[in-house]
Order: C-alpha cells, then sequence, then structure tokens
C-alpha cells in the first residue's frame, strides 16, 4: 500500500468527500465525466489488451478494444507484439471484423486499402495497396503515410499485454509497480495458458461500480446467497454464514491499484475426488500438492485461497480470470474475459478448472449474473434526479486500520471488510481525471495512513 497523494484540491473538484467516505452520484451519471475519463484515463493509462498465447506466431491476431476504441493486436515477423486502431485510413471503416486468426494482410471491405498486418513489406499495419492508384490518384498517393494507427507503447508483463495511447506514460513494469506481487502470485502457481475464443457481453451498467466491486468483500456473502445455496445442492459446500469475516488482507499501490486476499488455507490439499468445489477449485489448488511450488511462493502467498484484484482502472483478476470492462457509454460497459488454465495439470483436472471457471463467471456464469445485475442497477440509481444531491456511502471501516510491513507483500492492511479499497479507487481517479501530469499520483510517498 501506497500513501494518499496530495489531491484534496482534485477531489474537491469531483465532488468528491473521500476523507468522510463520500462520492456524488453524479459522476456515475453525468455524460461530460464520461468525456473526461476517455480523455484523462483511457487515453492515457495502461489497459489489458490479452495475452502473449492467444498470438504465438507470426500473423497471429485478436481484436479488443482500449475503452471506446476498436484495437488489433498482432505479432509480426520479427516477433514483436503490435497493437493498431482497427480503423481504416480512407472512410475509417474496421479493416478486421473477426475475433482473431492469421492473416498476412487486412483488406478495407469498403474500397480495397490494403495493409501488411505481419510487417514483411513494411512495417506491421502498413499500407500496401490501393486499388485504383494510376486511374484514381495519379500514382501520387503516398503510402507511408496512410498505414493503420499504432497504438503508441505496447509492453508485456510475463505474458499479458497491455497498451497505451500516451507515449509520455510510465513502463509498464513501474505502472503496475507494487501490485506485480501479487500478479506473479497467480501465474507462479503453474504453467498457466490462455483458454481459446473469445468471451464477451454488454452491461447497462457504469464501468466505475464494476471496478470499485473488485475491492468490496461485503457484498459476497448476501448477493452471493443463491449461488452458494446452489453451489451446497451441487456438491455439499458449506454455505457461508452472513456476516462472517473471512480471514484475509487488503493491498492498495500506486496508480490506484487494489486487492483483496482471503487467507486461511494453510498446508490443506484439495480432495481431487470430490470434483467442483466452491471454497477450493479442483485446477485452481492443484499446485497445492506441489512442495517446490510452496517452497518458491513463500508462508503468505500460500496462505492466499481466493483474491480479487483490480488493475487501475478498469483490469479485474479473480482466481485466473482477467475480465476487462471497457466503457462504451455513461450507463453501458463491455466485458471481455481471457481465462488461463494450469497446463501442467491433469487434462481432467484442466476441465475441471475451466468447467468451474465458467460456471462462477461470465455472461452465464452464477456469480457474474448476481454481480451484474447489482451493477445495473446501482447505475440506474445513479441517474435519479430526485435523489442527485444526495452522496453514497463508502465509509467502511474508514477510520480502522492495522498496517503490517513484513517485507512479506507490500504493506498490506489486516482486513479485507473495508472501503479503503474503493476510497483508494475513486482518489486515484478524481487526480486522474484532474489532468495531471505524469506520475499520478505521487511516486515518493511512503508507507503512511489511508486517509
Amino acid at each position: 500500500m501506497t500513501g494518499a497523494p496530495n489531491n484534496a484540491a482534485d477531489e474537491a473538484a469531483a465532488g468528491l468527500d473521500l476523507r468522510r467516505g463520500l462520492v456524488p452520484r453524479s459522476i456515475f451519471a453525468d455524460p461530460s465525466v464520461y468525456d473526461l475519463e476517455q480523455q484523462q484515463i483511457f487515453r492515457r493509462c495502461w489497459l489489458f489488451l490479452g495475452h502473449e498465447g492467444q498470438i504465438p506466431n507470426t500473423g497471429d491476431y485478436l481484436t479488443t478494444r482500449m475503452a471506446d476504441t476498436n484495437i488489433i493486436v498482432c505479432r509480426d515477423v520479427d516477433g514483436h507484439v503490435r497493437a493498431l486502431v482497427n480503423s481504416c485510413r480512407h472512410r475509417g471503416n474496421a479493416v478486421c471484423r473477426t475475433d482473431g486468426g492469421n492473416s498476412r494482410t487486412f483488406t478495407c471491405p469498403y474500397h480495397g486499402w490494403a495493409y501488411d498486418l505481419q510487417g514483411k513489406r513494411v512495417e506491421s499495419g502498413g499500407l500496401i495497396n490501393v486499388p485504383g492508384m494510376k486511374p484514381y490518384y495519379n500514382d501520387k498517393l503516398d503510402l507511408n503515410e496512410w498505414g493503420l494507427v499504432p497504438v503508441a507503447k505496447v509492453e508485456s508483463y510475463r505474458g499479458l499485454i497491455f497498451g497505451t495511447f500516451d507515449p509520455e506514460a510510465p513502463t509498464l513494469e513501474e505502472f503496475l509497480g507494487e501490485m506485480r506481487w501479487a500478479i506473479d502470485m497467480i501465474l507462479d502457481r503453474g504453467d498457466l495458458r490462455p483458454t481459446p475464443g473469445v468471451v464477451r457481453w454488454r452491461s447497462d451498467a457504469n464501468w466505475k461500480f464494476a471496478a470499485d466491486n473488485g475491492g468490496d468483500n461485503a457484498h459476497v456473502q448476501i448477493t452471493h446467497r443463491s449461488a452458494f445455496l446452489a453451489f451446497s445442492k451441487l456438491n455439499g459446500a458449506p454455505v457461508p454464514k452472513v456476516g462472517t469475516a473471512n480471514p484475509g488482507f487488503t493491498i492498495l499501490t500506486k496508480y490506484g491499484h487494489m486487492g483483496n486476499f482471503q487467507t486461511g488455507l494453510g498446508n490443506h490439499k484439495p480432495d481431487l475426488s470430490k470434483g467442483f468445489q466452491f471454497a477450493s477449485n479442483t485446477g485452481m489448488e492443484y499446485w497445492r500438492n506441489r512442495p517446490e511450488t510452496i517452497a518458491k511462493l513463500g508462508p503468505l502467498k500460500t496462505s492466499v485461497m481466493r483474491y480479487n484484484i483490480n488493475i487501475f482502472p478498469n483490469l479485474f483478476i479473480i482466481d485466473r480470470l482477467f475480465i476487462v470492462r471497457h466503457p462504451v457509454a455513461p450507463s453501458e460497459m463491455e466485458q471481455r474475459f481471457t481465462a488461463l488454465y494450469d497446463a501442467s495439470t491433469p487434462e481432467h483436472v484442466q476441465a475441471e478448472e475451466l468447467r468451474t471457471t465458467y460456471r462462477r463467471l461470465g455472461p452465464t456464469g452464477f456469480l457474474e449474473q448476481e454481480d451484474g445485475e447489482n451493477f445495473i442497477e446501482s447505475t440506474r440509481g445513479t441517474s435519479y434526479s430526485t435523489v442527485m444531491d444526495r452522496d453514497l456511502n463508502y465509509a467502511m471501516g474508514i477510520d480502522e486500520q492495522e498496517i503490517v510491513d513484513d517485507g512479506q507483500s507490500p504493506p498490506r492492511i489486516t482486513t479485507m471488510l473495508n472501503e479503503h479499497g474503493q476510497l483508494w479507487f475513486y482518489r486515484n481517479w478524481a487526480a486522474a481525471v484532474s489532468g495531471r501530469p505524469w506520475p499520478l499520483p505521487h511516486p515518493e510517498a511512503k508507507v503512511e495512513a489511508v486517509r
């Protein structure tokens, strides 16, 4: 956890009063706030694009979004990962309309402008052919000037691909900062590879409700009670009692990242004969059978059973799912997820892990349907003019925190049941929309009170 940025003026300008845990409804409903977010957050921050395992070969590509912009992510002839705006330089049409595949070129279906995907003849995304060059353009069109627009910076961290439109943004490693501790914990638990295919869906919800839910553990036993009851009937898993305070901790790091980590398994090994278990996904926990993995992780990481992480602004990580919430309007978002599985486990364990993943999350998942309905209704509730002057309350545990800094992790708050993560998200959100220059906010702050 890093200290709070000195941006009280930014918070006041946005209508926030985070010292009291108050967030105005207007930031979820106002179209001008959405436009400001597009400019100051999504044009500047590093955004998750996918996994390198999805495009292993020259000419492989996938399509995704960076907020409101369609993007092609591809691998060129030199093995480099590129990201290009999926918009023809002639009339703006999409040059690729498929989710992924392998190709040498992309040709716009409108007027036939063709672009080199692999970078064999010109730089990846360069314009290589225009029908009718002589009769239409008198051979005077300079192809070198009309290639697809590249994303300013593309970098990977351990196979996770991110891009930013801002050439002045810090390196990806700097941006991820101490939250790499959690990413490393996840990736060190097996030989993780992406599943094939694309899962995406849209919701009538503001992206920030989904993002701040990444730091919310108080809703789990209430929102997901019906799911727990269903899981209990499925495999006998116990139903958590409402109000139970599960052991765990909260980590907050620079640039607005936050995570909650539930602990308590210790040396527990899953009973693989029982198949799916909600508390201990068979595939997810298979690594606990490997002493060398436990030794590598160390006691604290080994004790972590579950985690909810939000990489600012809009990447949610739960288990081995990387879910991006792309805002497409003040009250609409598109969600896409990249699921990883442990390829080093037996095939039946891999199948069980993936079955569990899709049963729980995604557009038909037990948990996602319940969360999604909350995001939609919360968004709807922030548009009521009759209560627009009544702030939302984010004050859970605001005056209570115990910070441990023992070198096993970034400094951590010794409970998951608080709203420090949400306050941290909105504090950094306010700094970002204010238009502050990089770094956002302060890089020099040491561990101190969250408030």
